[in-house]
């Protein structure tokens, strides 16, 4: 499908409204670090296999195989039906307030309340998923495919240039999914209109917030969480509304 551009918004403004609002900020904080407590089940998991189970296997083994199969497809199962929809809920909370609405804590479980919000969420968290274990699929294989070379210094000379060009793409083609959220939770009939902008908006989007999330880095992520988060999961909306609004036709408008 070809991609295309939308000139004219202001990435830096677009949340400022809304954060500025409702003690808007401190709520999707509160919500982001009820988000992190499910890395206390996949720490206790990976635990248990590290220091209880792998002493009792042989490496190469039948039952080895087995269980390793059996606990990726734990933490497969864990993350597709409990990580993630929890995750959809945040960004349900940052829909409802990019639109205006008064919200609370109680939303961050609202994809767990009924069938059809917990189907949506599903959908959001199948389409995040199988792109990220794509992408760590490919820099598995292309790490074994260095790890056959001999010369150290030729798995330096080829290896990062690899691993660097396999990201690029692959976040390339990860962006044509960034609308994915949005045209679930709020816009499914927008879909064929909207998506031919993904990409380009996507890119966009990732790039102008990556100085923020490297500087998070240097403070052990404190500033993703209590500035820079909560500032993406509001622009994320507005820019999709914006998109929304300037790829509307007037008659559809009229329309609706």
């Amino acid at each position: 499908m070809r991609q295309k551009r939308v000139e004219g918004m202001n990435f830096r403004l677009l949340h400022r409204e809304v954060l500025a609002q409702d003690a808007n900020r401190l709520k999707l904080i509160e919500a982001a670090m009820i988000c992190l407590t499910p890395l206390t089940l996949y720490l206790l998991l990976t635990s248990t296999w590290r220091t209880v189970l792998l002493p009792m296997l042989v490496p190469g083994s039948a039952a080895y195989a087995a269980c390793a199969i059996g606990f990726w497809s734990l933490l497969l199962l864990l993350t597709q039906f409990f990580t993630f929809p929890l995750l959809c809920g945040l960004l349900g909370m940052s829909a409802a307030m990019e639109a205006g609405e008064q919200t609370d804590l109680t939303e961050l479980f609202a994809p767990f309340r009924s069938g059809g919000s917990y189907r949506r969420a599903l959908r959001i968290s199948f389409c995040v998923l199988w792109r990220l274990c794509v992408l760590l699929l490919a820099e598995c294989a292309v790490l074994l495919v260095l790890r056959q070379l001999e010369n150290r210094l030729l798995i330096w000379l080829l290896g990062i240039p690899v691993m660097l060009a396999v990201a690029v793409l692959l976040f390339w083609w990860f962006c044509g999914g960034f609308l994915h959220a949005y045209l679930v939770l709020c816009r499914p009939a927008a879909a064929e209109r909207m998506r031919p902008y993904a990409r380009s908006v996507g890119l966009r989007y990732w790039v102008g917030y990556l100085s923020w999330l490297a500087l998070s880095l240097l403070t052990f992520c404190i500033l993703l969480l209590a500035d820079v988060l909560p500032r993406m999961l509001i622009s994320y909306f507005r820019l999709c509304r914006k998109l929304n609004e300037m790829t509307t036709n007037p008659e559809d408008k009229n329309h609706e």
